[in-house]
């Protein structure tokens, strides 16, 4: 239903489906990279996040892409998976891991 919904006015689903996989990609530094700071908004959120969480959300995430842009959902997914990679590991070397800051 949500899929004939976006569609009527011929809205492109990329502007569904972006929103989801930056959010993915937020939980995906989480599981990556360690917190730079003792303390902060963020630490409870990296400390808790684990590979089962990290392979959950992909798991919704490439299923949502796929179902609203088809294999182009699937490709900027990881895509974006690896910049993400990149990002949380260059900040690990800059500032000795992720804040909440560079999760935003």
């Amino acid at each position: 239903l949500l899929k004939e919904v976006v569609s009527v006015d011929g809205t492109p689903y990329f502007l569904l489906v972006m929103p989801v996989i930056a959010r993915f990609n937020s939980v995906l530094n989480c599981g990556v990279a360690k917190y730079a700071r003792p303390n902060g908004m963020g630490k409870d959120l990296v400390e808790e996040t684990n590979i089962v969480s990290v392979i959950i959300s992909f798991v919704i995430t490439a299923s949502f892409s796929y179902y609203f842009i088809g294999i182009t959902g699937i490709y900027a997914l990881l895509v974006v998976s690896v910049l993400g990679i990149y990002f949380a590991k260059l900040m690990e070397r800059k500032i000795g891991g992720i804040t909440g800051d560079t999760l935003g």
